[in-house]
């Protein structure tokens, strides 16, 4: 049996992508496919960043801190930058997962605390949630000033589609054990989802989540993200207190969004933060301040 701590532990490897699903199959032109991979690596590999996330996740009354390291891809010059939402948000992987997976959530609640975007060896950019989205499962951070110089960018909106057993490559970013390095993976596509929302299945082991994927040409078809499936949990489970790794599995796909998708998400990301984000760097509620006795709501003082 699995404490809170654990199911946590290892919700969040599986939502930054640290746990491998599959062994990447071997393209028919895999030495083309490596080249690809590599001058991708160059153009664009400023382009993926490690976001360091410092999170609370407890109750009203208490709260465990955790410090997270997250692959995020910039999609705008600003630095407008996107990172999968459970990277902010933990408590989010076991959401519309029926009401067993839920019992792990219960009066839990995820606060940001601080974020820096690691730029190098020895930049660290502060930054803050600007829009979140549940539905597609990610959420676009900004850096609290704007770049003196233009960032290196992912253009979603030069993109194209995918069929199955397409080749595709991810540009990723290794953890601090592997000092952040750029990581390449390779693999194809193993399904394609038409509805309710169109999604791409791969084939390939999990090289971080929030990262561009590419096809053999190397154009952008979208990026990889974690979808979770209602009833997915339940379906393997026992009973509420057998929850381990493979049901946790059992409930999580890694998907491809398609770029478009993204991409009109972006188009709506607001250039300031979200106000409750903007309370929490203050450290304050984001609920309104009650007036005072002297000061009644709606007046002024002369």
């Amino acid at each position: 049996m699995m404490s809170v701590r654990s199911v946590y532990r290892t919700g969040l490897l599986l939502a930054l992508g640290l746990i491998s699903a599959a062994v990447s199959p071997v393209p028919a032109d895999a030495q083309a496919l490596r080249e690809i991979g590599r001058e991708l690596a160059e153009e664009f590999g400023a382009a993926v960043i490690t976001v360091q996330i410092l999170v609370s996740i407890g109750n009203d009354s208490s709260g465990d801190e955790q410090k997270i390291e997250a692959i995020g891809t910039v999609v705008s010059p600003d630095g407008l930058t996107l990172v999968p939402l459970s990277a902010i948000d933990p408590t989010s992987m076991f959401r519309g997962m029926g009401p067993q997976a839920m019992f792990f959530t219960m009066n839990m609640q995820s606060r940001v605390k601080d974020i820096k975007f690691l730029l190098g060896r020895r930049k660290e950019v502060p930054a803050t949630v600007v829009l979140r989205d549940p539905d597609l499962h990610f959420a676009f951070l900004r850096p609290l000033e704007k770049p003196a110089e233009p960032m290196t960018f992912i253009d979603l909106a030069q993109a194209v589609g995918a069929e199955m057993l397409d080749p595709i490559v991810t540009l990723s970013r290794m953890g601090k054990a592997g000092q952040r390095n750029v990581s390449l993976a390779t693999g194809e596509i193993r399904s394609i989802v038409e509805k309710p929302r169109m999604f791409y299945v791969p084939q390939l082991s999990l090289n971080g989540l929030g990262v561009p994927v590419f096809n053999g040409q190397g154009e952008l078809i979208g990026i990889s993200l974690l979808k979770t499936s209602p009833g997915g949990v339940e379906d393997m489970m026992g009973g509420v207190m057998t929850l381990n790794a493979t049901q946790l599995l059992g409930g999580m796909l890694p998907i491809i969004l398609p770029a478009e998708d993204v991409h009109e998400a972006a188009l709506q990301a607001p250039e300031e933060a979200l106000e409750e984000e903007a309370a929490d760097d203050l450290g304050e509620s984001s609920e309104p301040t009650p007036p005072t006795p002297e000061e009644p709501a709606g007046e002024t003082r002369p």
